[in-house]
């Protein structure tokens, strides 16, 4: 059986007062013990700490190594490579949050807060620290794929990023739309090759391109054959339409050209008929030359007649007359109509109406020509 010795409560509350039982009492907290960071961005350590309440803060810095130099740690602050670039964001209570901005890959280490409080003893860094790594983007893409295939290009850091990142995804450094670090090209055409390259939405980091080579397919022999067979099989049908347009075209010509040859016909039968019933058509001039001709030759046959005679006579011969220039006035409108017939080939019906009007002139001519 062994006795166990408890120390009186004055030493314990001396104790206490003296700090020997408070180590409970330091300490650093980090929020991201682990940071994952792109190159050419700003990082932000967050961490809070805590010290004795008797305790007052003399300073508080970040370093980036655990070995003293001089007694003492040395500060980020004091470092040249640093100095412009470290800003302290918490204060001299609770907060120890420190950002650094453009970073590059020499700033890849471990971070650690340190305070020093008003008495000699009360000296505090916080250990581990912060990790940092520092990381830049690069394409992952096959080496050459062929036409038809599906391609994945994956937009790759070495380490995974800490902060929720949206990628951009860029072809010949035109923005595509996907915004995921992968990049799915299905049925890749010769269109797709190009240069790809990914960046981080709010950073100007992007990664080296990449060219996607896209080779064509080599197709099989039956593939071909059908080709030149669809090919030869397109131009026969073209040259068959071809031919038959022309056919058509010959055929219209050939009836075109039989029906005036009708039409001459048909007319120059009129014309003869005409002549045989002694239709004749002569010149305003003429016409009136022969009818005074007649009228003379009236007149003497009327000269021994009396005066009653001959104005009857008078006056038959002023209707004939009448009738005469109304005949040739129709005569002469229908050969024009004749001349139009040529040209605008008209119906059967306007043709029957012209032979009509010739009938009619032979008709009164040889009424003319009977001796009163």
């Amino acid at each position: 059986m062994s006795i166990r010795m408890v120390p009186p409560l004055p030493l314990i509350f001396l104790l206490m007062i003296l700090g020997v039982y408070s180590a409970a009492d330091w300490g650093v907290t980090y929020s991201r013990p682990y940071i994952c960071a792109l190159k050419g961005s700003s990082v932000i350590m967050s961490c809070t700490y805590k010290y004795p309440s008797r305790r007052q803060i003399y300073k508080v810095f970040w370093t980036k190594t655990d070995v003293k130099v001089n007694d003492e740690f040395p500060a980020l602050s004091d470092d040249p490579e640093y100095s412009q670039r470290i800003q302290y964001l918490g204060d001299k209570r609770q907060n120890c949050t420190n950002r650094l901005n453009d970073v590059t890959q020499k700033d890849s280490h471990e971070y650690y807060f340190r305070f020093i409080t008003d008495k000699p003893d009360g000296r505090w860094i916080g250990k581990p620290g912060v990790t940092l790594d520092i990381t830049n983007l690069h394409v992952e893409s096959p080496e050459s794929v062929t036409e038809g295939d599906t391609v994945s290009l994956t937009c790759k850091s070495t380490c995974n990023l800490t902060d929720r990142a949206t990628f951009i995804w860029l072809k010949n450094t035109q923005s595509l739309t996907e915004r995921n670090n992968k990049l799915l090209l299905q049925s890749v055409r010769s269109e797709d090759a190009g240069r790809y390259s990914c960046a981080v939405h709010g950073h100007n980091l992007t990664s080296p391109h990449v060219y996607l080579n896209v080779t064509f397919r080599h197709r099989s022999g039956w593939h071909v054959a059908l080709g030149i067979i669809v090919g030869c099989g397109g131009l026969f049908v073209i040259i068959i339409i071809i031919i038959i347009l022309l056919k058509m075209r010959k055929r219209s010509s050939a009836k075109a050209e039989d029906l005036t040859a009708k039409q001459d016909n048909f007319y120059s039968n009129k014309t003869w008929s005409a002549q045989a019933g002694d239709v004749r058509v002569c010149e305003s001039a003429d016409c009136d030359a022969q009818n005074y001709n007649v009228t003379s030759s009236r007149g003497d046959q009327t000269a021994g007649k009396t005066p009653e005679s001959r104005d009857t006579a008078e006056i038959q011969y002023a209707t004939v007359q009448h009738h005469r220039n109304k005949e040739m006035k129709k005569t002469e409108k229908n050969e024009t109509h004749y001349d139009n017939i040529r040209i605008n080939q008209p119906d059967a019906a306007m043709r029957r109406s012209n032979l009509q009007t010739v009938e009619y002139v032979s008709v009164i001519y040889s009424s003319i020509k009977k001796p009163v």
